[in-house]
């Protein structure tokens, strides 16, 4: 970003470095091979994993959907800090990836959840309701 540029995509920009320093565990001014974290990081083009805060992928273990939620919330971040100002999106597509991506990993736990809670004979509704399936079908559990 240049210097005394105000815009409507300055914020972006700061929701962007916010974004890396949770993503990465490290601070906007750190230096990653003599260079700082943002220019790192969009240099590397496809190997995000490198750049990613190494505690993530411990907490999260082996869930791919949370990995791929990380990876894309990162490339969103990349996306609100580059230099070009029309470059970058406005907030509220900002806003639309952001729960686009949540969706997305939402979608993809409840497809391979949902044939877990199937076998057992349980269920959910749209209202958060638990539905048992056996001697009392029919009836909400809540």
């Amino acid at each position: 970003m240049r210097p005394g540029l105000i815009s409507e995509k300055t914020d972006v920009y700061s929701f962007g470095i916010l974004l890396v320093v949770l993503l990465t565990g490290r601070t906007p001014w750190e230096r990653v091979e003599g260079i700082e974290i943002i220019p790192y990081a969009s240099g590397c083009d496809g190997r995000i994993g490198e750049i990613l805060d190494p505690r993530i992928y411990e907490e999260v273990g082996g869930n791919e959907q949370v990995q791929q939620q990380s990876h894309d919330f990162l490339e969103l971040a990349l996306l609100c800090t580059r230099d070009d100002i029309e470059g970058r999106p406005y907030m509220v597509d900002v806003a639309r990836e952001l729960i686009r991506i949540e969706e997305f990993v939402l979608a993809s736990w409840l497809r391979s959840t949902t044939f877990v809670i199937k076998s057992i004979g349980y269920w959910f509704n749209g209202n958060s309701n638990l539905h048992v399936e056996d001697d009392v079908k029919g009836q909400t559990v809540r």
